[in-house]
């Protein structure tokens, strides 16, 4: 079972895809061959909802 904190900006890791999210346009994932994924993010300003 996973336990996440109860203040996850206090936490001291796991914030990799939360700052992926926050600084990109897009991102997404996907398998990589042998195993284990790929992490992509397209960088620059968010469009203006």
């Amino acid at each position: 079972m996973v336990h996440l904190p109860l203040d996850p900006a206090a936490a001291l890791n796991g914030r990799g895809l939360l700052l992926v999210r926050e600084f990109s346009r897009a991102w997404g994932h996907r398998p990589a061959p042998g195993g284990g994924k790929v992490v992509w993010a397209r960088l620059g300003p968010k469009p203006k909802e």
